[in-house]
């Protein structure tokens, strides 16, 4: 896509099967619904700086895709935003604030292992949205980020989920709005689990290689 777009429209790329990467240039400040839905051979996502909302089912169905990491710039995720992505296994937040509407975004997401806050996240705002039994949660903000709103973001997700926080903030989180009483235990991390700035390979980019390394590192892969 060139540099200088600015909109990519509803259904634009719709069961696109020849597509194997995204890169959505900076430039583009508008993403329509369903703008990638069904393009099953996308293995590479990157969404560009302009981008503040990624619509409802803008990347459903996008059976290849692994990884997923949403940059600082994104503030809102739809519902079905990647609903039945099946191999999706990592969820990478990087937004100061995020918004999440509808129970949905990651409807059977059946890989999906972690869902991972990044160090700048400090404001969740969205209802109860269902991640699957295998998903962890892993937050590498030093103090529980406000979970904004009536019910717990995490009111929906498995028994069976483990909640993973910095060294030190165990007794925040179990205590912290939103996320009192939500996951089956409250573990933290090790000081070489994460980087202070989330840049684990120090390339001076926060992307999916920086999040695969503090996954593979947390949970032992």
């Amino acid at each position: 896509m060139p540099q200088g777009l600015t909109s990519i429209g509803a259904y634009a790329f719709c069961h696109c099967l020849g597509l194997k990467t995204i890169d959505i240039p900076n430039s583009v400040t508008n993403l329509g619904e369903c703008c990638f839905l069904q393009c099953m051979n996308i293995t590479s996502l990157k969404i560009g700086s302009g981008v503040s909302t990624i619509p409802s089912y803008a990347f459903a169905l996008c059976n290849s895709l692994t990884s997923v990491v949403i940059p600082k710039n994104v503030n809102l995720i739809k519902n079905y935003a990647f609903a039945d992505c099946i191999k999706l296994a990592s969820v990478t937040i990087l937004s100061d604030a995020i918004s999440i509407t509808g129970a949905k975004v990651f409807q059977n997401c059946s890989a999906l292992d972690s869902l991972v806050f990044g160090e700048s996240v400090n404001t969740i705002r969205s209802s109860s949205f269902n991640l699957g039994n295998r998903t962890n949660v892993i937050s590498l903000a030093k103090y529980p980020p406000v979970c904004e709103g009536d019910t717990s973001p995490f009111a929906g997700v498995s028994p069976y989920c483990v909640l993973y926080v910095p060294k030190g903030r165990a007794a925040d989180y179990r205590m912290a709005k939103g996320w009192a009483g939500q996951f089956r235990a409250v573990r933290e991390m090790t000081d070489s689990d994460h980087s202070a700035n989330c840049d684990v390979n120090g390339d001076g980019v926060v992307d999916i290689a920086d999040a695969t390394a503090v996954i593979e590192c947390i949970l032992g892969k």
